[in-house]
């Protein structure tokens, strides 16, 4: 199920919240839900936005590695497929797609890993279907899965630091706005959340966090702009899905996280991605 702008209209009345309404609606962001539906790898389209399987990709993008391990491949995501949404203006291009690797491993007991995010703007007859990489393959190949797209509202956690500029703990309205906020949870219901944009789902305090303190800790980095949460922006949200076959440590999320003004630009230099779990 997804959530519109009525039906959260209506849900903030009910929970006695209309005098803030406006601040309630200025916090959630529109996303896209993506729903999965298995389907061998041959019978989706080369290109096609996709989940697992292999990618499709051009000559000059190689595929991943990491300590001489390939990186597992989570998805591809063509940028055409987002255009009828009216979600362009966060793009740079729509004739472009967007590939997710990631290598996750068990590090003295903290799910962590690395991610590799490669855009490519081209001639789209020039992709092709790769195979497994010649080498001793330890990672997963996930469950290929096509994609459908469905515009959806998602509603800013009261862990995120945009939240606070608008509700103080100390404030009466902050208990009726977690109320609503479980409320939306429980009318969503429990099947996965993977989407595109939007506010992520947080299962600990927001992933922009860890993104801007990623860049704090680094001494050689001087740029105040990718070390403020508030400057980040959710690319893709992947979900513990059995389906799928992902986990993220124990019933965790993964997030794909970019700087917004880079995320303009085509520029993924600086893109971050976060394990969070239960």
């Amino acid at each position: 199920m997804t959530l519109t702008w009525f039906e959260l209209s209506a849900m903030i009345d009910d929970f006695e919240l209309t005098h803030r309404k406006e601040d309630i609606l200025e916090l959630c962001q529109s996303s896209l839900r993506i729903q999965l539906t298995e389907t061998p790898d041959n019978e989706i389209s080369v290109g096609a936005s996709k989940f697992g399987g292999m990618p499709d990709l051009p000559p000059q993008i190689k595929f991943p590695e990491y300590e001489r391990q390939p990186f597992e491949f989570i998805a591809q995501i063509n940028l055409a497929d987002i255009e009828p949404f009216a979600l362009k203006r966060k793009l740079p291009s729509t004739t472009s797609i967007i590939y997710f690797f990631y290598k996750s491993y068990d590090d003295n007991l903290q799910w962590v890993g690395k991610e590799a995010i490669y855009f490519y703007t081209g001639n789209m007859s020039e992709i092709q279907r790769v195979s497994r990489p010649n080498m001793v393959y330890e990672g997963r190949i996930y469950q290929p899965c096509k994609v459908t797209l469905i515009w959806e509202l998602t509603f800013c956690d009261f862990l995120d630091s945009a939240y606070c500029e608008y509700f103080g703990d100390t404030d009466n309205d902050d208990k009726k706005y977690r109320e609503l906020f479980w409320a939306v949870g429980r009318l969503l219901g429990l099947e996965p959340i993977h989407q595109i944009f939007g506010n992520p789902q947080s299962i600990q305090d927001s992933p922009f966090e860890d993104c801007s303190n990623s860049f704090i800790q680094k001494a050689d980095i001087r740029d105040a702009y990718l070390k403020n949460p508030a400057n980040w922006e959710l690319l893709l949200q992947i979900d513990t899905d059995k389906k799928f076959g992902t986990g993220w440590g124990d019933n965790g999320r993964l997030f794909f996280c970019i700087p917004r003004h880079e995320l303009k630009q085509g520029i993924f230099d600086n893109a971050i991605a976060v394990i969070q779990r239960y």
